[in-house]
């Protein structure tokens, strides 16, 4: 082991190294992987430090097995001189000066020791992975503390020597071997790992797929004689011990996720596979739920896994995607702050005063807002700060949700709810309430979990709803999810009983559909007590009743609990919709004919009596009828004529009447937009009128339509003086003709009585 140390590339820059951290405050190396800079460098800086040295790891493998890594390398035992903390679990003693730790526990320690007291140097190791934790620490080390500060990454985001501003760089460069990328897209595990020699890595998403995939290649393993194994944070460390401390000459397929990127190296490895996914946990802007969902890895995360194969020998990489898809992926990953969900963030800043911190990303607004809404939501808030219940909530070493959970759930069912939970559920039985009557082996974190019960609830579901109240979700049509905010899911897999839940973890795959990783079901009862609980009056049009219906409703947040339906009364609201489909109906366009001829008739009137009062208009009867009816049968006795006021309605009959007198006969006048008003009726009804009848008192004349008796216009004219003169003995003469029964006289001014006769047949 010591050989292997001496014989690392990063030996080559730490001189240089220590150099510039004995200069500068803030140092930044970028070091390939597997050139030694997460076990060689923090302890080469202990001779040149008095004080305490951090080195802060993405994950919790990472930390446990670089801190044993190098014990072994000092000839310690762990706890000595080097340790580790990771959440709920600890290796350090007193006499412990170099401390590997996740980042979360380094943003808890800050609360004992904001000031950094006896901390010479805090290391951020694998900073190209821009975690929400490690951005976190750089902002309060740049901003709040005056110890150095070393920023190790595999390689630089393009971006970060800009934001950090002029700072040091160290770089190592390393020769790898070279590595024959092969592009599989239709490549599978059971087809290509028989053909791979020696010992390598294949890369998947998360635990489901390796499951899944161990089960389809087991028999192919045994046939080849590899050795398969299984690489995950959630594994304990002996387990985890079995692949990193291998043989490196037994050959091994072992499945991995991400964890295996960087930070940690598994001996022997000679080849990868790379699936190309990896789960992430992101919060899309606006949504308040955030969730696990299965994502295309960047070609920064492709090349680090491809790098794996190439540092013992020529190596190769099979990625089971095309070399297309590989040059349409981002270059890098967006950095955690930009993508997740910030409550986390939010508790410990408000726990910490609130201060001002250097962030090289500001966290966006909305989803920084949402936060601090989240933790009102869960009473962590009191004014500015936090209260009671959120100081004990930032005491726990769990993320906000499940801290509020243990503290209304204490007890060992409630410990084993919160460390299950903690590992993200489990994707083939997800039942929480069937996991806490299970017979499954307690969980190393469960010990540690121990809360008084000042904020007990009574119940578990009352517990689990205190801490998720935006997670509850009803199943519909048995594979519909559909949650309290409006938000619905399709589910990988049906639930045949439609229940309403609680959806405590879940994930999106690529095809975005639900797998429900943790749940619990419940009773509808079991929402009526809770402050999200509201009763809504809806109304809606039923359209086959026409009329504006009232539901009320019983809803926690979008969905509903109970429902009644009655016909609305009379009311503002119910016009407003009843409005709508009057202006569509048959009875409105009768009313919109009424009135068109009634402004015509308005027009003509205005004329002779220039100070006649307007008539009314549509728009505000239709608004006062409507606010007294809630259905269309409650408008057929209205008509829009009845509210025009008595006396405009004597002055418009005096001026423009709806009839004129032709002798014994009465004739309809017509009022149509665009003409003058009009008579029609035969020409016999007219003998004997020296003129035509007017309007306006004479000052309008009307147009006559004078028929035949088929009841065709024999002529047009507003002078019926010049037609009995003029144009009646031509027309005369012809109406004779074509109808000599009927009585056509000689003076149509002056007819005898027996001109007027209808002629008998001969």
């Amino acid at each position: 082991m010591q050989q292997a140390a001496q014989n690392l590339p990063i030996n080559a820059v730490l001189d240089d190294l220590l150099q510039t951290l004995a200069r500068d405050r803030l140092v930044v190396l970028e070091a390939p992987p597997g050139t030694g800079k997460t076990t060689r460098v923090p302890p080469a800086c202990l001779k040149h430090f008095n004080g305490e040295i951090w080195v802060l790891e993405p994950r919790r493998l990472a930390a446990r097995y670089s801190a044993r890594w190098v014990s072994e390398l000092l000839g310690e035992q762990l706890g000595d001189t080097v340790g580790y903390q990771v959440r709920l679990d600890s290796r350090v003693g007193p006499k412990t000066r170099l401390v590997y730790m996740t980042q979360g526990v380094f943003a808890r320690r800050l609360i004992d020791n904001p000031g950094l007291r006896g901390v010479d140097l805090v290391i951020l190791d694998e900073f190209h992975e821009r975690s929400l934790d490690n951005d976190l620490a750089l902002a309060w080390l740049r901003s709040q503390s005056q110890c150095k500060v070393l920023i190790m990454s595999a390689t630089l985001p393009p971006d970060l020597a800009q934001q950090l501003g002029e700072v040091p760089l160290i770089r190592c460069e390393t020769p790898l071997f070279p590595v024959a990328i092969g592009y599989e897209p239709q490549g599978t595990l059971s087809q290509l790992l028989p053909q791979t020699e020696g010992s390598g890595l294949v890369f998947l998403p998360g635990m489901g797929e390796i499951r899944r995939q161990a089960d389809g290649i087991a028999a192919a393993a045994t046939r080849c004689k590899a050795r398969l194994q299984i690489l995950h944070g959630s594994l304990t460390p002996a387990e985890q011990d079995q692949v990193l401390g291998a043989d490196p000459a037994e050959k091994r397929w072992v499945l991995t996720t991400n964890v295996a990127e960087t930070s940690l190296t598994v001996p022997g490895v000679h080849w990868v596979v790379d699936s190309g996914w990896a789960r992430s946990l992101v919060q899309p802007p606006g949504a308040s739920l955030s969730r696990l969902e299965t994502q295309r890895i960047s070609q920064f995360a492709a090349v680090q896994r491809c790098g794996r194969a190439g540092r013992l020998g020529p190596g190769q990489c099979l990625r089971l995607y095309s070399q297309r898809d590989f040059s349409a992926r981002p270059a890098m990953e967006t950095p955690e702050i930009l993508r997740s969900d910030l409550s986390g963030l939010a508790l410990f800043w408000l726990q910490l005063g609130r201060p001002e911190l250097a962030w090289l990303d500001a966290p966006p607004e909305s989803a920084w807002e949402a936060a601090l809404r989240m933790l009102d939501q869960l009473g962590a808030c009191q004014g500015k700060g936090l209260s009671d219940l959120g100081k004990s909530m930032a005491a726990l070493p769990l993320e906000p949700r499940l801290a509020r959970f243990l503290l209304a759930y204490p007890g060992p069912q409630g410990a084993r709810a919160a460390a299950w939970l903690g590992r993200g559920g489990d994707s083939q039985r997800p039942d929480l309430d069937q996991y806490l009557h299970s017979k499954a082996p307690p969980l190393p974190e469960e010990r540690q979990l121990r809360v008084n019960d000042r904020f007990a609830l009574s119940d578990l579901d009352s517990a689990l709803l205190a801490a998720f109240p935006d997670r509850v979700g009803q199943v519909r049509r048995n594979q519909d999810l559909v949650l309290c905010d409006g938000t619905g899911y399709r589910l990988q897999q049906p639930m045949p009983s439609n229940p309403w839940l609680l959806a405590l973890q879940l994930e999106l795959d690529g095809d975005k559909r639900v797998r429900l990783m943790a749940y619990q079901t419940l009773e509808a009862e079991s929402l009526l007590d809770r402050p999200e609980l509201n009763e809504i009056r809806v109304l809606e049009w039923n359209d086959t009743a026409g009329r504006v219906e009232e539901q009320t409703q019983l809803r926690y947040g979008e969905l509903v609990l109970e429902q009644s339906r009655r016909r609305a009364k009379p009311a503002a609201d119910v016009a407003a919709i009843l409005r709508k489909q009057v202006l569509e109906s048959g009875w409105w366009r009768d009313q919109e004919a009424q009135f068109a001829r009634w402004q015509v008739r308005h027009h003509w009137a205005k004329m002779a009596d220039p100070n006649l009062f307007a008539l009314p208009g549509m728009e505000a009867w239709l608004e006062d009828v409507c606010l007294k009816a809630a259905s269309l049968a409650d408008l057929k006795g209205q008509r829009w004529g009845d509210c025009v006021p008595a006396h405009l309605r004597r002055r418009l009959l005096e001026l423009c009447p709806e009839y004129v007198q032709l002798g014994r006969r009465r004739a309809e006048v017509h009022y149509e937009e665009g003409q003058k008003p009009w008579i029609a009726s035969k020409l016999v009804d007219f003998f004997g009128l020296a003129q035509g009848p007017q309007l306006g008192s004479g000052r309008i004349p009307l147009v006559l339509q004078l028929l035949a008796p088929n009841f065709r216009p024999v002529q047009i004219t507003e002078d019926l003086a010049g037609f009995w003169q003029r144009h009646y003995p031509k027309v005369r003469q012809e109406l004779c003709r074509r109808y000599p029964r009927h009585p056509w006289p000689e003076n149509p001014l002056a007819p005898q009585a027996e001109e007027l006769k209808p002629k008998r047949r001969s």
